[in-house]
């Protein structure tokens, strides 16, 4: 008999047997399993048996559901194999007893185990609806290391999934600069809007400071600001509020990873500098063994 096993969460430990009927899964009693996460719909989602094969389907839960990383559509049956992670609320779920070994080193790399259980009877302000994204994103990054592309590929899709994740942000970039010199070397840059040019899609004033400084930038509301010497990037470039934070390789920055709104003050949640804080200490080695592997690629 199948069972799935919560790996994290305010319930981790505990497990249930899958029905060969199928079986709902929620917060309310009222399911086939109950989990006591705050931040679980009441009736979150559901999982199908088809032959040998098993199937998850979000139930249009407020948080969402995430398989591997990935939020699925709700309404949507999808395949769900034994050892990937699903994330629902502050939960961590896996399929078959295999699910325990496989889920918790990803749960001890990205460091969110003990955020899990700590906080998962009482939610943090702002950080509640993000947590499952956050973690989703987290996945998707460390699965990066595993994969041998090329750097500019890397790095537009931790835009694109950076972007995505911070919905009032509008444009993104991360700049390399050359370790001896400290001089930009490469520019990746997504915006959600059109541009006029390249030059437009970052603050290079604001990236030149991180880098030179090794410390983040952040400002939530430009027109409060009177004090950190960036007034005229903020009008000729329109910024509302912009994040910057440092790519630490041993003691200085390698580059920086920068992203702002040009819409709306306040384009960030609260956590949001403790995500990119993060992900930037991760997707630091992820770039440096890219640029390896291209250099080695060139030499060739």
């Amino acid at each position: 008999m199948h069972k799935v096993y919560v790996v994290a969460g305010p319930m981790e430990g505990h497990s249930f047997a899958i029905k060969t009927d199928g079986m709902f899964i929620g917060r309310s009693p009222k399911n086939d399993f109950q989990i006591k996460d705050p931040t679980v719909s009441r009736r979150h989602l559901s999982i199908i048996i088809k032959g040998d094969c098993f199937f998850i389907e979000d139930l249009k839960s407020e948080n969402g559901t995430y398989l591997s990383g990935n939020k699925l559509t709700p309404g949507i049956e999808y395949e769900i194999l034994e050892g990937a992670p699903v994330v629902i609320g502050r939960s961590v779920l896996g399929l078959g007893a295999g699910s325990v070994e496989s889920v918790q080193p990803f749960l001890n790399a990205i460091g969110l185990h003990k955020e899990l259980n700590e906080s998962g009877s009482r939610p943090v302000e702002n950080r509640g609806k993000t947590a499952p994204e956050n973690i989703g994103l987290i996945y998707k990054v460390s699965n990066l290391l595993m994969e041998l592309e090329g750097i500019d590929e890397i790095l537009e899709k931790l835009l694109d999934w950076i972007l995505d994740l911070l919905k009032r942000v509008d444009r993104g970039a991360i700049i390399l600069v050359d370790s001896d010199t400290r001089q930009v070397n490469r520019v990746v840059s997504k915006s959600k809007k059109p541009i006029r040019n390249d030059t437009e899609v970052y603050s290079q004033e604001i990236v030149d400071r991180v880098i030179r400084e090794d410390k983040p930038v952040v400002i939530a509301n430009s027109h409060e600001e009177t004090g950190s010497g960036f007034a005229r990037t903020f009008r000729l470039l329109k910024i509302k509020s912009v994040m910057c934070i440092p790519l630490i390789s041993g003691s200085h920055a390698i580059g920086a990873l920068y992203v702002d709104s040009i819409d709306k003050p306040y384009g960030f949640r609260n956590g949001d500098l403790f995500l990119l804080s993060d992900l930037s200490c991760r997707i630091t080695p992820i770039i440096e063994r890219a640029l390896l592997f291209d250099s080695l690629e060139d030499g060739d």
